[in-house]
């Protein structure tokens, strides 16, 4: 990738006063492409407004802008009935990540998109929440998944979905058990989660958890595998904060991600104090992004190895994760058969997939 073109995809986090900047054909295909994939079209308008982008490029990042603000605003139509539902079952509920961000105010809802409907329940709750999304059209997007909530592993039950397409995810934990059993950050959020005045019966959040949460979701949960917008998360955090850092050291260390964290502080302030240029950016930058490269593929094995060499102890381990993560992607026992035809079958379509 030119150093162009990543400069664009940057410039949320840049000086936005640019000079126009021409792109060919192949480059605005790959723009468009990585535009979407990492959600970037609002953020990449909403810092490059005016004539700085040619008019094709300019024409495809707002194509996708609408498509992520007609999705926006249907989440949030259905969102309203969620939190009806769940309060008329004497359910407690948090709002997490873009979609807090976005009914939060922290962003405008042209500028950032999500996927998805991320809530946090009490883990005693999931089958009551589960029973109220049902009560509302919701089923699990996944046809061969059964129709209950039994089988929890990880952090959240499959993915479901409604008719008019709103996809929510219904967690009881915001890690993976797997990589921290007893979760800080899902307390910390549960505890401190505020009413939103907008939008009565909805509960984000506060600004601490949710710039730990981004932190957490970026560098850990994905791996840098969704890009840099965690770090545009953390810079609306910081200045819709009045440009104050929350104390929030202690849940850092807990998460092990208080150096992160402070590299993050630094380069924000210097963001917003120095005004880098792209070069220095990423200079300033590189112990948070080194190695990310903007992957439009991912990379897969069948037990999430990557290495050809692994330990036999460590392969055991990732073999029962398999077991547990099949068992709840389908809600249905380790013990019946049909559970290990799904198994099976999950195996030989990776297999064949990522020809293994």
């Amino acid at each position: 990738m030119n150093s162009k073109i990543e400069r664009l995809l940057y410039s949320y986090l840049l000086e936005s006063n640019f000079t126009k900047m021409e792109f060919s054909e192949d480059e605005v295909t790959e723009v468009t492409d990585i535009a979407w994939r990492y959600l970037l079209s609002g953020f990449i308008l909403e810092s490059n407004a005016g004539n700085y982008l040619n008019e094709k490029l300019a024409n495809n990042l707002k194509d996708q802008r609408k498509v992520q603000l007609m999705k926006y605003l249907a989440a949030k139509h259905d969102l309203s009935e969620i939190a009806t539902a769940f309060k008329e079952n004497n359910i407690d509920f948090v709002v997490m990540k873009g979609m807090a961000l976005t009914i939060g105010g922290i962003y405008k809802p042209s500028v950032r998109g999500s996927r998805d409907i991320d809530i946090l329940v009490d883990k005693q709750e999931i089958g009551s929440a589960y029973k109220a999304l049902r009560s509302i059209g919701f089923r699990y997007e996944n046809p061969k998944t059964l129709d209950n909530a039994n089988f929890l592993y990880g952090h959240h039950l499959p993915a479901m979905r409604n008719t008019q397409g709103t996809l929510v995810e219904l967690h009881w934990q915001v890690s993976n058990t797997f990589n921290i059993p007893h979760c800080p950050l899902t307390k910390a959020i549960i505890n401190n989660k505020r009413e939103l005045n907008q939008c009565p019966n909805i509960f984000i959040p506060d600004i601490s958890a949710m710039m730990v949460h981004s932190l957490y979701h970026g560098l850990v949960s994905h791996r840098l595998g969704q890009g840099p917008i965690f770090l545009f998360d953390l810079l609306a955090l910081y200045e819709a904060n009045n440009k104050k850092w929350p104390d929030n050291k202690k849940l850092l260390i807990e998460l092990n991600l208080l150096e992160d964290f402070s590299s993050c502080k630094s380069l924000i302030e210097a963001i917003i104090g120095q005004k880098p240029s792209f070069n220095d950016f990423k200079e300033l930058s590189k112990d948070i992004m080194g190695g990310f490269d903007w992957p439009t593929d991912a990379r897969f094995s069948i037990f999430g190895i990557s290495e050809k060499r692994t330990l036999m102890s460590f392969l055991l381990v990732r073999t029962v994760q398999r077991l547990n993560t099949v068992s709840n992607n389908y809600q249905i026992s380790k013990k019946s058969f049909k559970f290990w035809i799904l198994l099976l079958n999950n195996l030989y379509v990776t297999c064949k997939k990522f020809k293994l």
